[in-house]
C-alpha cells in the first residue's frame, strides 16, 4: 500500500503518446517516504524534489525515474524494467531470477564530485540487467546474474563487486574513459574506448579487443583502439592499438596473469607477488619495455626481426626467475639502469646497483644471474655482456 502520510506529495501521472506511453505514481516530497509494496499494475515511478523514497516494485512492465535531487531504494521483480537514475544516492536491487531491466545511471558536475553527492549501487546478482554509465556516474554492480555495462563518452568510475564467478560484461563507446574496480568478475571490451583498472582490482578479469586466445577458448569482439593502464590486474589483459598502454599484474601471491602489448608504447610489468608466473607478450611493432616481477615469469618480445626495433628488458623486483623466448643481440638489450631505476621506486634507494654476477651458455641458451638475487635464461641464444646496459 502507497504510504498515506506522504499523500500529500504523491499523485498519479499519465502521459506520452503512441509506442511510449505512461502512468503511475509520482513522489514529490521533503523527507522520506516509504511507498512499501506498489500495486501489481502500476506502470511508473517518478521521484522529484529533494524526496528520498523507497519502494518495492510488482510485476508489470514499469518506468522507474530519479531526480538528480532525489534518492531510490527500490526492488524490482519486474521483467521489463526501465529504470533511469539521477545524481542522487540511489539502490535499485533485482528481487528474482526473471526481473530484468534497462537502467541508466546519470552522474554529477564531475567525476571526483560523484562518490561525494551520489551514485548507484545495483544489486544484481540475479535476473539480468543492461547498466548504461553516463558521465561521472559512480556505480556499484553486484555481480552474479546476467549484466551489461555500457560506458557512455566520458568519464565513469564502475565497482564489479560480489562472490559470483559469473563475470559482468562491460563494453565501452567512442569517447569513454572507464575506471573499474574489479574485485569479482569482469569480462572488458573497450572498444573505441579507454580503461582503467584500478589498485584493489582481486578479481580476475579478461580484456581485449579483436580476436584473442585466452583460457577457455578464442573470442572475437570488436577492436580495442583506445589505451589501458592496468595497475594491478589479475586474468587476461590485451593493450589497445591507440596507445600508450601500461600493463601491470598483481602483487597478489599466486595470481597468475597474461599481459598483451598491442600497437606501440607498451609497458608490461609482471607482479611482486610470490609463486607468480606472470606471461608478458609484447607487441609486433617493438619497442616493448618488459619488466620482470618477483615470481617465475616468462616473456615474448615479439618484435625482432619483424619490425627491426628490439625492445627493452628489465628485472623490476627482486628474486625473480624469468624467461626470454626470443631475444635477439643486438637488437633487444636488457637495462640494468632502468631495474635500478625501478627498484628505487618500488624499494626506496638501493646500496648498491645491479649487476651481472654469472653469465653460463650451453646448448639451450645462456643463463645469467644478477645481484639482486634473480636468474634470467635467454633460451636459445648466446648472450653476452654487452646486451646489458
Amino acid at each position: 500500500m502507497v504510504d498515506t502520510s506522504r499523500l500529500a506529495g504523491i499523485s498519479t501521472v499519465s502521459g506520452g503518446s503512441g509506442a511510449y506511453t505512461y502512468s503511475g505514481v509520482q513522489v514529490s516530497v521533503a523527507g522520506y517516504s516509504n511507498l512499501g509494496t506498489l500495486p501489481g499494475n502500476n506502470a511508473g515511478l517518478f521521484v522529484t524534489g529533494n524526496s528520498t523514497v523507497a519502494a518495492i516494485g510488482g510485476s508489470a512492465a514499469v518506468t522507474v525515474e530519479s531526480s538528480e535531487t532525489s534518492s531510490l531504494v527500490y526492488i524490482n521483480n519486474s521483467s521489463n524494467a526501465a529504470i533511469f537514475l539521477g545524481g542522487g544516492a540511489n539502490y535499485i536491487g533485482q528481487n528474482s531470477p526473471t526481473a530484468s531491466a534497462v537502467i541508466g545511471v546519470d552522474g554529477a558536475s564531475s567525476v571526483a564530485g560523484s562518490p561525494l553527492t551520489g551514485g548507484a549501487f545495483i544489486n544484481a546478482s540475479q535476473g539480468s540487467a543492461t547498466v548504461n554509465l553516463f558521465a561521472n556516474s559512480n556505480t556499484n554492480i553486484v555481480a552474479g546474474g546476467n549484466n551489461l555495462a555500457i560506458a557512455q563518452a566520458g568519464v565513469e568510475l564502475l565497482a564489479i563487486t560480489g562472490s559470483a564467478t559469473v563475470p559482468v560484461t562491460v563494453t565501452e563507446i567512442a569517447g569513454a574513459d572507464l575506471w573499474v574496480v574489479n574485485q569479482a568478475s569482469a569480462f572488458i571490451e573497450p572498444g573505441a574506448g579507454s580503461v582503467l583498472i584500478l589498485p584493489g582490482s582481486t578479481g580476475s578479469a579478461t580484456l581485449f579487443g579483436g580476436s584473442a586466445s585466452v583460457i577457455g577458448g578464442t573470442g572475437t569482439v570488436a577492436a580495442f583502439t583506445g589505451a589501458a593502464t592496468v595497475l594491478g590486474g589479475i586474468g587476461y589483459y590485451q593493450g589497445g592499438t591507440g596507445g600508450p598502454n601500461y600493463l601491470g599484474a598483481s602483487s597478489v601471491s599466486g595470481a597468475n596473469t597474461t599481459l598483451v602489448g598491442a600497437g606501440s608504447e607498451n609497458s608490461l610489468i609482471g607482479g611482486a607477488g610470490s609463486n607468480t608466473s606472470d606471461s608478458l607478450v609484447g607487441s609486433t611493432a617493438g619497442g616493448n619495455l618488459i619488466g620482470f616481477g618477483s615470481g617465475a615469469d616468462t616473456a615474448t618480445g615479439n618484435s625482432g626481426a619483424t619490425s627491426g626495433i628490439g625492445n627493452e628488458y628489465f628485472q623490476a623486483y627482486t628474486d625473480g626467475t624469468d624467461t626470454i623466448t626470443d631475444f635477439h643481440p643486438g637488437l633487444d638489450v636488457f637495462s640494468l639502469t632502468l631495474s635500478d631505476f625501478y627498484k628505487n621506486a618500488q624499494y626506496g634507494l638501493q646500496t648498491s646497483p645491479t649487476s651481472v654476477l654469472t653469465l653460463t651458455t650451453g646448448a639451450s641458451g645462456t643463463q645469467v644471474k644478477l645481484s639482486d638475487g634473480s636468474t634470467i635464461d635467454f633460451l636459445n641464444v648466446a648472450v653476452t655482456k654487452s646486451s646489458f646496459t
